[in-house]
């Protein structure tokens, strides 16, 4: 992380100012430079994950089962977030993102070749265990470039139009790939030489910022063993939801919630493929856009409404709204069903992502807790995708039709926007 203390920090490179006055004093180009680098980065790479399920079932024949790998991995994974945080903390930014490319981005590339899905597979699951290492990148990234009284309003200006860059990027794949079912063996290793430039153009920017001038890492050996590395967060973890009942209390809530949501990700490419039988085309339209657009419309009233709430309140009305969604998805019938249902996932976890973040931050008893319950936080997401996805898939095989499984995940969602509810009121009495 950013050294906070030692020698004096170097000089920054000497630079007209913006022009720009709410940007209170960070220079115009360090947004634009920013926002660039990521849709090179980030959103080509979210516009193919997108499609990459539909691709699975329609040009390699995935089953259920297969199909559930390839839903679950990312969110599975994302364990392994604080294993690369830790890796972070001993090397430079430039040579993490090298390695960040090299075992997230560059083994999509392989499923051009792929002529089988078991190879498709072990290459999605390999740059999902490379996926891990972004959060904590992007963390030290924002808060290095920018200023605390602004983080927030410029990085919803910034992942708003990432998001519609994604937006788009998923409409065109999908378009592209129903002219083109082989497309993808085209695109994607298109796409992974783009993410190079953009990590390169991040890098660039950092260096040019003073970032990396500033920043130092510690190059000393850890004499801990491999066997340790990976117990002591886990018996941190046990330590932390044990003594902070209120922080338990918020992710037995998420767990709640995350449940729903892992059931309706795990069945929506078969909903897609099998029941609604949608082109890659009309897919890409009503599913990922619609929802890639409602996201990015409703980030910035989702800030506010985190502002003016609290992240207890904001997800107790987010997961009662996502309630609707299992519904809607269990409804739907045709391009514009699934477009009813994709635009109230969009609206919802627009809101569940500013309490995702947020949330963890505004519980923690101080600052220097604040890395910690995250990281618990984000590890949570790989516990509940390993055994939600799973019980959606079982229910839907066991039963022949869509209808329980997404029944269960309304049920859930209403549960955890009561849960979060409860919590809202003891936070509330413990304040009085």
């Amino acid at each position: 992380m950013p050294a906070d203390g030692g020698a004096a920090a170097p000089r920054q490179p000497s630079l007209p100012p913006s022009g720009l006055g709410f940007l209170g004093g960070v220079r115009g180009w360090v947004p634009i430079v920013h926002f660039v680098a990521l849709v090179l980065a980030i959103s080509t790479n979210s516009a193919i994950a997108f499609q990459l399920p539909i691709i699975a079932r329609k040009a390699f024949g995935a089953g259920d089962w297969g199909t559930m790998l390839i839903t679950a991995a990312p969110a599975v994974l994302l364990i392994l977030s604080i294993f690369w945080g830790d890796l972070l903390k001993r090397v430079s930014i430039p040579r993490y993102l090298a390695c960040y490319w090299a075992c997230a981005l560059l083994p999509l590339g392989v499923i051009a070749l792929a002529q089988d899905f078991w190879l498709f597979a072990l290459a999605f699951v390999i740059a999902s265990c490379g996926g891990a290492a972004w959060p904590a990148v992007n963390g030290e990234v924002l808060k290095a470039i920018y200023p605390d009284r602004l983080r927030g309003r410029l990085y919803g200006a910034i992942v708003t139009c990432t998001t519609l860059a994604t937006a788009l990027g998923s409409y065109g794949l999908g378009h592209w790939l129903s002219l083109d079912p082989q497309a993808f063996r085209w695109f994607i290793p298109l796409a992974t030489a783009c993410q190079a430039m953009g990590l390169g153009l991040l890098t660039l920017l950092l260096w040019r910022s003073g970032v990396l001038g500033r920043r130092t890492h510690d190059s000393v050996r850890d004499a801990r063993s491999i066997v340790q590395r990976v117990v002591e967060p886990l018996t941190h973890t046990a330590q932390v939801l044990k003594g902070d009942r209120i922080f338990a209390r918020y992710e037995a809530a998420f767990m709640t919630y995350g449940a729903a949501w892992m059931i309706c990700e795990a069945l929506k490419p078969s909903l897609l493929v099998d029941k609604l039988n949608l082109s890659y085309n009309q897919i890409g339209f009503s599913a990922f856009m619609t929802f890639q657009l409602c996201v990015a419309a409703m980030t910035f009233p989702a800030g506010a409404l985190m502002d003016r709430l609290g992240p207890a309140r904001l997800c107790t009305l987010a997961f009662g709204l996502y309630a609707l969604y299992p519904l809607a998805l269990m409804l739907a019938a045709d391009e514009h069903g699934l477009m009813i249902a994709s635009a109230i996932y969009g609206a919802c976890s627009a809101m569940v992502n500013a309490g995702w973040m947020l949330g963890p931050v505004s519980l923690a008893p101080s600052p220097e807790k604040v890395p910690q319950y995250v990281a618990i936080h984000a590890s949570m997401v790989g516990l509940r995708g390993t055994i939600f996805q799973f019980l959606g898939v079982a229910l839907y095989k066991l039963t022949g039709s869509f209808h329980v499984s997404f029944i269960v995940a309304a049920v859930a969602f209403a549960w955890g926007s009561y849960q979060m509810w409860r919590l809202h009121k003891i936070i509330s009495a413990a304040r009085r």
